[in-house]
């Protein structure tokens, strides 16, 4: 398989004009658990969020490449590949994208550059759920340049030192996790990492309805799409009622553009009342 992607490679580079092309070869997560090998393991692997599963190879060949055959430390995110390729395509960002919508998309073409490089945010989130994921293993986590948070959905805590522990086989935290086991630097970093996880992970509560619609015996209210939320409708005869019917057979979901969910009941043949229920972090 190697030696027939570098091959279809080979003959890419062969075809393409780099002063006019850019082209950007990624990995698609981590190794998975059929074939890991030492020092990962089944726990640091695709599918988890430690480095193993998220720490993947990212090349890129084009004109704008400064001193060709080096490598980087910075921390980039699949996501900033957004404002990069827009900027190499000559997209003002500032006067191009929607002022309304927030992009969590940090250009590093100064990278690609050779150029000193100062995001506006220096750490990165990563998050994993769904069925596929093991229940110990779902859950979020932030890096820095140095260090990694990691929370777990089961309510245990990982903070690594990714200078000195790239392999992540020492939880600074201890077991129980405890913050006086900390440096100050530590302190600074892990409080700094909880931070920007908490400002990042704010699901709705109670989702708000942006619009609704009647037709004759259907319903259909619309919500804003929110990434890991599975949004559901619930009936009752009354707004006080103690039980809600969930509408199960009938639900259904809707992607726009406009990154927004609707769920209906094309089964309201009476008056009632409804409410739109969210499940998941």
């Amino acid at each position: 398989m190697i030696q027939a992607l570098d091959t279809e490679l080979g003959r890419v580079f062969t075809n393409v004009n780099l002063a006019e092309t850019m082209v950007v070869f990624l990995g698609d997560n981590g190794t998975p658990t059929e074939v890991v090998q030492l020092p990962y393991d089944e726990f640091h692997c695709k599918g988890t969020l430690f480095e193993g599963g998220v720490r993947i190879p990212m090349f890129i060949a084009c004109a704008g490449v400064v001193s060709s055959n080096r490598s980087t430390t910075a921390v980039v995110h699949a996501v900033d590949l957004f404002a990069t390729l827009l900027e190499f395509a000559g997209v003002n960002l500032a006067t191009t994208l929607p002022t309304n919508l927030v992009f969590d998309s940090r250009s590093f073409a100064a990278v690609v550059r050779n150029e000193p490089w100062n995001p506006s945010e220096n750490v990165i989130l990563m998050e994993n759920y769904g069925s596929i994921i093991p229940p110990p293993l779902a859950g979020v986590a932030a890096r820095g340049q140095r260090y990694k948070v990691a929370k777990l959905d089961t309510g245990g805590q990982r903070f690594y030192d990714l200078q000195n522990d790239p392999f992540e086989t020492d939880n600074l935290l201890g077991a129980p996790p405890n913050t006086n086991n900390l440096t100050g630097p530590q302190r600074a970093a892990y409080a700094g990492l909880t931070n920007r996880l908490a400002a990042w992970h704010n699901p709705p509560v109670a989702p708000t309805i942006t619009k609704w619609q009647t037709q004759t015996g259907t319903l259909a209210l619309t919500v804003p799409e929110q990434l890991g939320i599975a949004f559901g409708l619930a009936r009752a005869n009354f707004v006080d009622a103690t039980n809600w019917t969930v509408v199960t057979n009938y639900r259904r979901a809707v992607r726009t553009n406009a990154a927004q969910i609707t769920v209906s009941d094309p089964a309201a043949s009476a008056p009632g009342f409804y409410r739109v229920t969210a499940a998941g972090r």
